[in-house]
Formats: C-alpha cells, structure tokens, sequence
C-alpha cells in the first residue's frame, strides 16, 4: 500500500522546482503591472497569479501524483518559493522584467494591423461624413434650381443658419427673393 520512495523523491523535486518558477511568474506579473502603468490596480495581477498557482497546484497532483495531492508537495513548493525569494529574487526580477519588455513588444507588434485598420476606418468614416455634408449642399444648390422661387425663399428662411454657415463659399447662391 505504500508509495516508492523513488517516486516520491520525483514528486518530491517536481514540487521543488515549481516554487521557483512560480515566484519567477510572480515577478513576470508584477513587471507587466509595472510597464503598464497600473501601479495602484494590483487586484489584476495578483488574481492572475493566484488562479495560475492553484492551475500549478492542481498539474502537479495530477500528472506526478498520479491524481493524488500529497500534503508533502504544496509544502515543498512552498520551500522552493522561499528559495527563490532568498537566494533570486534579484536575478529573476531582472529576468522578469526582460521577459515583460519583451512579451509588451511582441503584443505591440501583433496588434499594429488593428492600430493601423483603426486609423483606416477613422480616415474612412471622416471622409464619408464630408461626403454627405457635400452631398446635402449639392442637394440644396438643385433643389433651388428646380423648385419654384417661393418654396426655395421657405426653405431658406427655415435654414438661414445653415446658409450664413456656407455664404462664404463659392458654389452657395443666394436667391434674389431674400436679397433686400
């Protein structure tokens, strides 16, 4: 009924290894937060830290365990993470921070085709809005040409905003009717 001292001296190195790497995560999450800016928000990372330990937590009783966690393990991970805060903590926070400059490089090189199809559709969207402000001047420069003078004289008195807005330009015409 008992366990092969062998394998639990596998499990038992399994769980060592992991402390470190997951103080490592804990510095790679608090560089991210760092060149982020979000110095006052640590809610985030943190929570992201800890689902990623109990993630650890849970592989490591499963796969080495043998679907099994031993209390020996979280102990010995927790040995091993205060290995890391002793002995590096200094190197793995230069580490840390190497890795987070990089992962925040390669998120801004994979999303400039978004950064660049936003300027696009802004460009676009400014434009088609010019558009159909041309299009309802065109609109009332025929709209006076075909109607009768009266009905033109009516809609310029309800629009007389809109057409001190455009008397300056060139193609606006001012009918005779409202001329004093």
């Amino acid at each position: 009924m008992g366990l092969d001292p062998g394998w639990q001296g596998l499990q038992a190195l399994c769980s060592l290894a992991c402390g470190p790497l997951l103080g490592l995560v804990y510095d790679l999450t608090a560089a991210l937060r760092r060149q982020l800016g979000l110095d006052r928000s640590r809610l985030l990372p943190d929570l992201l830290f800890c689902l990623l330990a109990a993630l650890v937590l849970f592989l490591l009783g499963f796969t080495v365990g043998n679907g099994r966690l031993r209390l020996f393990m979280p102990l010995i991970l927790v040995l091993g993470a205060v290995f890391y805060l002793l002995a590096l903590r200094r190197p793995g926070r230069r580490l840390a921070g190497f890795l987070a400059s990089f992962l925040l490089r390669i998120c801004s090189i994979a999303l400039s085709p978004l950064v660049f199809l936003e300027k696009t559709v802004k460009k676009t969207l400014f434009f088609v809005k010019n558009l159909f402000q041309y299009l309802a001047i065109w609109f009332t420069i025929s709209y006076q040409t075909f109607s009768s003078v009266r009905s033109v004289c009516f809609w310029e008195a309800r629009h007389e905003a809109k057409a001190i807005r455009y008397s300056d330009q060139a193609f606006y015409h001012r009918p005779s009717c409202l001329s004093s």
